[in-house]
Protein backbone atom coordinates (compact mmCIF):
# COMPACT_ATOMS: atom_id res chain seq x y z
CA UNK A 1 0.00 0.00 0.00
CA UNK A 2 1.37 3.70 -0.92
CA UNK A 3 1.45 6.48 1.63
CA UNK A 4 -1.09 10.06 0.31
CA UNK A 5 2.43 12.04 -0.45
CA UNK A 6 3.07 9.57 -3.40
CA UNK A 7 0.35 10.77 -5.15
CA UNK A 8 2.08 14.02 -6.16
CA UNK A 9 4.38 11.34 -8.00
CA UNK A 10 2.24 9.88 -9.32
CA UNK A 11 -0.22 12.84 -10.87
CA UNK A 12 2.76 14.45 -12.18
CA UNK A 13 3.72 10.26 -14.14
CA UNK A 14 0.01 10.39 -15.23
CA UNK A 15 0.46 13.71 -16.77
CA UNK A 16 2.83 12.04 -18.92
CA UNK A 17 2.03 8.86 -19.77
CA UNK A 18 -0.84 7.41 -21.68
CA UNK A 19 -3.03 4.65 -19.78
CA UNK A 20 -3.04 1.38 -21.89
CA UNK A 21 -6.50 0.66 -23.27
CA UNK A 22 -8.27 -1.94 -21.38
CA UNK A 23 -7.44 -5.23 -22.56
CA UNK A 24 -9.78 -7.78 -20.56
CA UNK A 25 -13.13 -7.96 -18.78
CA UNK A 26 -11.43 -9.03 -15.28
CA UNK A 27 -8.76 -6.90 -14.63
CA UNK A 28 -6.97 -5.14 -17.63
CA UNK A 29 -3.54 -4.19 -16.44
CA UNK A 30 -3.25 -0.51 -16.85
CA UNK A 31 -0.28 2.02 -15.07
CA UNK A 32 -0.84 4.03 -13.40
CA UNK A 33 -4.29 3.53 -12.37
CA UNK A 34 -6.46 6.47 -11.58
CA UNK A 35 -9.02 4.21 -9.55
CA UNK A 36 -8.29 3.80 -6.01
CA UNK A 37 -9.70 1.64 -3.12
CA UNK A 38 -9.78 2.93 0.29
CA UNK A 39 -10.67 0.36 3.16
CA UNK A 40 -10.61 2.85 5.81
CA UNK A 41 -6.85 4.36 5.22
CA UNK A 42 -5.81 0.50 3.99
CA UNK A 43 -5.27 2.44 -0.05
CA UNK A 44 -5.36 0.07 -3.16
CA UNK A 45 -3.54 2.42 -5.56
CA UNK A 46 -1.64 -0.44 -7.73
CA UNK A 47 -3.23 -3.73 -8.31
CA UNK A 48 -2.01 -6.90 -6.54
CA UNK A 49 -1.36 -5.32 -3.54
CA UNK A 50 -2.59 -7.34 -0.46
CA UNK A 51 -5.04 -6.82 2.21
CA UNK A 52 -5.81 -9.65 4.81
CA UNK A 53 -9.45 -10.64 6.15
CA UNK A 54 -9.38 -8.00 8.74
CA UNK A 55 -8.56 -4.77 6.61
CA UNK A 56 -11.61 -5.75 4.00
CA UNK A 57 -14.50 -6.65 6.63
CA UNK A 58 -16.16 -3.17 5.97
CA UNK A 59 -16.86 -1.58 2.63
CA UNK A 60 -14.56 0.52 1.16
CA UNK A 61 -14.68 4.23 -0.52
CA UNK A 62 -13.98 4.43 -4.02
CA UNK A 63 -11.60 7.45 -5.50
CA UNK A 64 -9.85 8.27 -8.57
CA UNK A 65 -6.46 10.40 -8.62
CA UNK A 66 -7.37 12.46 -11.27
CA UNK A 67 -11.72 13.90 -10.86
CA UNK A 68 -13.96 12.55 -13.42
CA UNK A 69 -17.42 14.76 -14.19
CA UNK A 70 -19.97 11.96 -15.30
CA UNK A 71 -22.00 9.22 -13.95
CA UNK A 72 -20.65 5.66 -13.03
CA UNK A 73 -21.28 2.01 -12.18
CA UNK A 74 -19.47 0.11 -9.75
CA UNK A 75 -19.32 -4.19 -9.68
CA UNK A 76 -17.06 -5.36 -7.38
CA UNK A 77 -16.43 -9.48 -7.91
CA UNK A 78 -13.84 -12.43 -7.16
CA UNK A 79 -13.39 -14.13 -10.48
CA UNK A 80 -11.59 -16.84 -8.21
CA UNK A 81 -14.22 -18.88 -7.02
CA UNK A 82 -13.36 -22.19 -6.06
CA UNK A 83 -13.32 -24.25 -8.58
CA UNK A 84 -13.58 -27.24 -6.47
CA UNK A 85 -17.19 -26.26 -5.75
CA UNK A 86 -18.46 -26.11 -9.13
CA UNK A 87 -17.17 -29.21 -10.56
CA UNK A 88 -13.56 -28.45 -11.66
CA UNK A 89 -15.31 -25.33 -13.91
CA UNK A 90 -13.87 -21.62 -11.93
CA UNK A 91 -16.86 -19.15 -11.14
CA UNK A 92 -17.17 -15.31 -10.87
CA UNK A 93 -18.58 -14.03 -7.39
CA UNK A 94 -20.09 -10.99 -7.10
CA UNK A 95 -19.79 -8.06 -4.28
CA UNK A 96 -21.14 -5.46 -4.46
CA UNK A 97 -22.62 -2.84 -6.90
CA UNK A 98 -23.17 0.48 -6.62
CA UNK A 99 -25.14 2.72 -9.23
CA UNK A 100 -25.26 6.60 -10.05
CA UNK A 101 -21.77 7.26 -8.71
CA UNK A 102 -21.14 10.73 -8.82
CA UNK A 103 -17.91 13.02 -7.98
CA UNK A 104 -18.46 14.07 -4.29
CA UNK A 105 -15.97 16.04 -3.23
CA UNK A 106 -11.99 15.98 -2.28
CA UNK A 107 -10.80 14.30 0.29
CA UNK A 108 -7.22 13.06 1.62
CA UNK A 109 -5.94 14.12 -1.87
CA UNK A 110 -9.06 11.60 -3.87
CA UNK A 111 -11.90 12.65 -5.81
CA UNK A 112 -14.65 10.72 -4.28
CA UNK A 113 -17.27 8.78 -5.75
CA UNK A 114 -20.61 8.36 -4.15
CA UNK A 115 -23.50 6.60 -5.54
CA UNK A 116 -26.56 3.77 -4.12
CA UNK A 117 -25.39 0.10 -3.08
CA UNK A 118 -27.89 -2.10 -5.34
CA UNK A 119 -26.11 -4.91 -4.17
CA UNK A 120 -25.02 -4.79 -0.74
CA UNK A 121 -21.27 -5.48 -0.17
CA UNK A 122 -20.80 -9.07 0.47
CA UNK A 123 -17.45 -9.28 2.65
CA UNK A 124 -15.06 -11.10 1.20
CA UNK A 125 -14.47 -14.56 3.15
CA UNK A 126 -11.68 -16.78 0.85
CA UNK A 127 -12.57 -20.44 1.55
CA UNK A 128 -9.90 -22.36 3.41
CA UNK A 129 -7.99 -24.61 1.52
CA UNK A 130 -9.78 -23.74 -2.00
CA UNK A 131 -7.73 -23.39 -4.75
CA UNK A 132 -6.68 -20.66 -5.96
CA UNK A 133 -5.97 -19.54 -1.75
CA UNK A 134 -5.22 -15.87 -3.46
CA UNK A 135 -8.10 -14.33 -4.88
CA UNK A 136 -8.09 -11.20 -6.96
CA UNK A 137 -10.42 -9.24 -5.96
CA UNK A 138 -11.86 -6.52 -8.92
CA UNK A 139 -13.56 -3.21 -8.86
CA UNK A 140 -14.44 -2.34 -12.39
CA UNK A 141 -16.07 1.36 -12.96
CA UNK A 142 -18.23 1.83 -15.91
CA UNK A 143 -19.81 4.74 -17.83
CA UNK A 144 -22.88 4.02 -16.63
CA UNK A 145 -25.32 5.03 -19.60
CA UNK A 146 -28.42 7.65 -19.14
CA UNK A 147 -31.14 5.52 -19.77
CA UNK A 148 -29.39 2.74 -17.54
CA UNK A 149 -32.12 0.39 -16.41
CA UNK A 150 -30.74 -2.46 -14.32
CA UNK A 151 -31.31 -5.63 -16.01
CA UNK A 152 -34.29 -8.19 -14.50
CA UNK A 153 -32.13 -11.21 -15.42
CA UNK A 154 -29.44 -10.47 -12.67
CA UNK A 155 -32.05 -9.40 -9.98
CA UNK A 156 -31.04 -12.77 -8.54
CA UNK A 157 -27.41 -11.67 -7.53
CA UNK A 158 -29.04 -8.09 -5.87
CA UNK A 159 -29.99 -9.86 -2.45
CA UNK A 160 -27.01 -11.05 0.13
CA UNK A 161 -26.35 -14.40 1.07
CA UNK A 162 -28.27 -16.70 3.79
CA UNK A 163 -27.97 -19.46 5.74
CA UNK A 164 -30.70 -20.49 3.35
CA UNK A 165 -29.17 -19.52 -0.11
CA UNK A 166 -25.05 -19.53 0.80
CA UNK A 167 -24.21 -19.76 -2.95
CA UNK A 168 -26.72 -16.64 -4.13
CA UNK A 169 -24.08 -14.66 -5.21
CA UNK A 170 -22.42 -17.12 -7.03
CA UNK A 171 -22.25 -17.36 -10.92
CA UNK A 172 -22.39 -13.69 -11.79
CA UNK A 173 -20.82 -13.56 -15.61
CA UNK A 174 -19.45 -10.15 -16.09
CA UNK A 175 -19.24 -10.48 -20.04
CA UNK A 176 -22.92 -11.07 -19.87
CA UNK A 177 -23.89 -7.96 -17.66
CA UNK A 178 -21.92 -5.71 -19.25
CA UNK A 179 -23.62 -6.65 -22.28
CA UNK A 180 -27.34 -6.76 -20.36
CA UNK A 181 -27.09 -3.25 -18.81
CA UNK A 182 -25.35 -1.65 -21.99
CA UNK A 183 -22.29 -0.54 -20.06
CA UNK A 184 -18.97 -1.71 -22.97
CA UNK A 185 -15.91 -1.90 -21.42
CA UNK A 186 -14.52 -0.58 -18.01
CA UNK A 187 -13.31 2.75 -17.94
CA UNK A 188 -10.93 2.07 -15.18
CA UNK A 189 -10.38 -1.23 -13.29
CA UNK A 190 -8.58 -1.81 -9.82
CA UNK A 191 -8.29 -5.24 -8.02
CA UNK A 192 -6.39 -6.53 -4.76
CA UNK A 193 -5.27 -9.77 -3.66
CA UNK A 194 -6.62 -11.72 -0.53
CA UNK A 195 -6.41 -14.89 1.28
CA UNK A 196 -8.45 -17.01 4.19
CA UNK A 197 -6.94 -16.20 7.70
CA UNK A 198 -6.46 -19.81 8.56
CA UNK A 199 -5.13 -22.56 7.19
CA UNK A 200 -6.76 -26.17 5.82
CA UNK A 201 -5.53 -29.12 3.78
CA UNK A 202 -9.18 -29.79 2.34
CA UNK A 203 -11.73 -27.33 0.66
CA UNK A 204 -15.33 -27.45 1.72
CA UNK A 205 -18.40 -26.10 0.59
CA UNK A 206 -20.30 -23.81 2.34
CA UNK A 207 -22.98 -25.20 4.43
Amino acid sequence: MLCLPLLTALLSLLSSTALAAPTSNVHPRTFPNELVIDYQGNYVFYPGEYLTPADIAIEPSIGTILPLTGTYLLVMFDPDGPSALNDGVPFTILHNIRTNMKPAGLSSDLFNLVGTDIAPYLVPEPLPGCAPLTHQYTFNLYTQPASFVFPAAFDKFLALPTLATPKARFGFNIPDFEVAAGLGSPLLTMYFDSSAAQKATTCTEPA
